[in-house]
C-alpha cells in the first residue's frame, strides 16, 4: 500500500536470484504450488519492493495474478496493492490508481466499511490523485481514510498523524493554508508524543511545516524547520535517499527567496546528484530539481541555461503527468517569463496563455497559482503598451490575493503598486 509520499530505499540484489530470466523461469514453473506456498512468492515479492526491485517485483506479481485461484479473493487484492505500490514508487500514477481502483472494488464487497483495510486503500488513492493533481477528488478520499480512523484509532495514533499530514499537504496545494497548518500541527503534536525524536516521520512533519511557511513568506521560520528535518535525515537516511533530496530542494528554495543565490544552487545541486542516481530519467520528482535550478539561472541572467532546465522539466511532466495537471502550468509560465526577459514577447504571450488554460481546468477559480499567472500577463502586456488589458489581469490577480495570502504579503504590495500605476496612466 501506499501510504504517504515517503520513504525509497535503493539496494542491489546480487548472485543468482538477480538474473532475470532464470528467477522467472524458476518462478513460472513453480506456480502450481498450493496456496501456503504462494504466500511465500508474496513475501518474495515484499522483499524486492523493499529492496527497491520494482521491475523483478513487477514481474513476479504479474505471474502471480494470472495464476491465483479466482475465488481467491484477499490475494487478488494484495496482489493489485502490491502492483499499484510499483507503479506509484515509478511514478506511474495513472496505472497505480488502475490497480488499486480494482483492489478497492472487491475490497468493498468482503469488508465493512468502517474497516482499516478499507481505509489504506482510500490512502493510496488519495495519495495518487493528489501527484496526479486530482486535488478534489484526492481531498474526498483523505476524508473516507479520516472518517474510518478517527473513528476506529486513538487518537494519538501515529496512522491518524500521517491522515493529517497529508491532508495538510492537500490543503497547502488547495491553497487552504491555515488548514493546512492546523492539520500539520495536529500530525507533529502526535508524533512528537509517541515517537522518539530522531524518528523520520518527525522530519516529514519539520518538512511540511517548513513548506507551508515557505508558501506564506515566514522564511526564517521555514529554514528552521527545515534544518530540524535535516538534522533528523542526515543521521538517518543513506546518503543518496531522494527524502534527503527533497529536503535539500526545500532548503535551496528559502536560500533563493532570501536571495542568497550561491546557497540556494548548492542545495539545490546536491539534491540533483541525489535524484538523478536514483530515479529514472522521467520521474516527476526529478523534475522539480530542474525547475529549481532553472529559477536560479533565471536571478543569475542565465537565460539560456534556464531555460534548458525547464525544457528538461518540461519533457519529464509530459511524459508522466497528464496533460492539464498544474505543474505543467507553473513550467510554462517560468519559460514564459525567460522569454518575457529575453523580449521574445509572443513567445512568453503563448506559455503564459497555455498556463492560464490549463489553471481554469484544473484549479478552483480562487487558487493562489492564478495570482502569479495574472501577473505576468498583466506585467508583459505592460510591457508592450496594452495599459487596459494589463489592468484587467492586475485585478484579477488582487482579487484572489485578497481572498488567499496576508495582508501583508509581498505580492498584495506589488499588485496595488501596479494598478495605481496603470490607473494613472490611463
Amino acid at each position: 500500500m501506499v501510504k504517504t509520499e515517503r520513504n525509497i530505499w535503493q539496494v542491489q540484489l546480487t548472485g543468482k536470484s538477480a538474473d532475470k530470466d532464470s528467477l522467472m523461469e524458476f518462478l513460472t514453473e513453480k506456480l502450481n504450488l498450493k496456496m501456503s506456498k504462494e504466500k511465500g512468492w508474496n513475501q518474495l515479492g515484499q522483499m524486492m519492493l523493499a529492496m527497491q526491485e520494482l521491475r523483478r517485483a513487477e514481474e513476479l506479481y504479474k505471474v502471480l495474478l494470472e495464476s491465483v485461484d479466482k475465488s481467491n479473493e484477499k490475494e487478488i487484492i494484495l496482489l493489485y496493492n502490491n502492483l499499484g505500490t510499483i507503479k506509484f514508487k515509478n511514478g506511474s500514477y495513472n496505472e497505480a490508481e488502475f490497480f488499486f481502483e480494482q483492489g478497492l472494488e472487491i475490497q468493498k464487497k468482503i469488508l465493512p466499511p468502517d474497516h482499516s483495510e478499507l481505509a489504506s486503500l482510500y490512502n493510496s488513492i488519495a495519495v495518487t490523485n493528489s501527484k496526479m493533481g486530482k486535488l478534489q477528488y484526492a481531498l474526498s478520499y483523505y476524508q473516507k481514510v479520516l472518517e474510518i480512523q478517527e473513528e476506529t484509532l486513538p487518537s494519538n495514533h501515529p496512522d491518524l498523524a500521517i491522515t493529517y499530514d497529508n491532508m495538510g499537504l492537500l490543503n497547502s496545494k488547495l491553497g487552504n493554508y491555515s488548514a493546512a497548518l492546523s492539520y500539520h500541527q495536529k500530525a507533529l503534536q502526535i508524533n512528537e508524543q509517541v515517537l522518539p525524536s530522531n524518528h523520520l516521520d518527525l522530519a516529514i512533519n519539520y518538512n511540511n511545516i517548513g513548506l507551508l511557511h515557505k508558501l506564506m513568506e515566514n522564511y526564517s521560520v521555514a529554514l528552521s524547520f527545515f534544518q530540524k528535518a535535516i538534522q533528523i535525515n542526515e543521521l538517518i537516511l543513506s546518503p543518496d535517499d531522494p527524502n534527503l533530496a527533497a529536503t535539500y530542494d526545500n532548503i535551496g528554495v528559502v536560500y533563493q527567496h532570501m536571495k542568497l543565490f550561491d546557497k540556494a544552487l548548492l542545495f539545490y545541486e546536491k539534491a540533483l546528484k541525489i535524484n538523478e542516481k536514483v530515479l529514472h530519467s522521467t520521474h516527476p520528482e526529478l523534475s522539480i530539481t530542474y525547475i529549481n535550478i532553472g529559477d536560479i539561472k533565471i536571478y543569475m541572467g542565465s537565460f539560456s541555461d534556464a531555460i534548458w532546465f525547464y525544457q528538461k522539466a518540461l519533457g519529464i511532466q509530459q511524459a508522466s503527468l497528464h496533460s492539464d495537471h498544474p505543474d505543467i502550468a507553473l513550467t510554462y509560465n517560468r519559460i514564459g517569463n525567460v522569454y518575457r526577459n529575453t523580449e521574445e514577447f509572443s513567445n512568453a504571450l503563448s506559455f503564459y496563455e497555455k498556463a492560464l488554460q490549463i489553471q481554469k481546468i484544473s484549479l478552483p477559480p480562487n487558487h493562489p497559482s492564478f495570482i502569479a499567472t495574472y501577473m505576468n500577463l498583466g506585467e508583459l502586456h505592460y510591457v508592450i503598451g496594452k495599459y487596459r488589458t494589463s489592468l484587467s489581469y492586475f485585478e484579477h490577480g488582487l482579487k484572489i490575493a485578497e481572498l488567499s495570502l496576508p495582508e501583508n504579503h509581498s505580492v498584495m504590495k506589488d499588485l496595488r503598486q501596479y494598478i495605481a500605476l496603470l490607473e494613472k496612466e490611463l
